[in-house]
C-alpha cells in the first residue's frame, strides 16, 4: 500500500519540463504541462506501466510502478511545435527494458496516441466517480 501511495504523490505532482520546443504556441513565459490524469495501466514492452494524460490535451506520461524511494521513471510523449510526439525518457535504469519501450512508443501511430488518451481521462473519470 505504500508503495501505491507513493506512486499516487508522484503522480499528483509530476509536471514535464517544458520549453519552447514542447509548448504549442510561444509563450512569453512557458509553464510546466500537468500530467495527473488517470492513471490507467497499459502494457508497453511487456511490462505494465502507469499511464497519465497531460492538461495540453495532446501529452503523455508513462510512469514505471517499481516502487523505488526516488522519484520513479516515466517516459513522456510530448507534440512539439512541428506537430511531431518527442519522446523524453527520465530517470530510466533497466537499459534493456527502456530500450524495448522506447522502439514500442516510438512505434505509435497518432490513432495509438489518441486511444491511451482516451483511456487515461476514462480511468481519472471514473476515479472521480467513486471518490466520495
Amino acid at each position: 500500500m505504500r508503495i501505491a501511495a507513493a506512486i499516487a504523490a508522484f503522480a499528483a505532482t509530476l509536471t514535464v519540463p517544458a520549453s519552447a520546443d514542447f509548448t504549442r504556441s510561444w509563450p512569453e513565459s512557458p509553464t510546466n504541462l500537468k500530467c495527473d490524469i488517470g492513471p490507467t495501466e497499459r502494457i508497453i514492452a511487456e511490462d505494465v506501466w502507469l499511464l497519465y494524460a497531460c492538461d495540453d490535451e495532446a501529452s503523455l506520461v508513462f510512469v514505471a510502478p517499481n516502487g523505488d524511494p526516488a522519484p520513479p521513471s516515466y517516459f513522456a510523449l510530448l507534440l512539439d511545435l512541428n506537430g511531431r510526439y518527442r519522446i523524453l525518457r527520465q530517470g530510466i535504469t533497466d537499459r534493456a527494458a527502456s530500450q524495448a519501450a522506447y522502439r514500442e512508443l516510438k512505434s505509435w501511430s497518432a490513432n495509438d496516441i489518441v486511444a491511451a488518451r482516451r483511456e487515461a481521462t476514462a480511468a481519472s473519470a471514473n476515479k472521480e466517480t467513486r471518490s466520495p
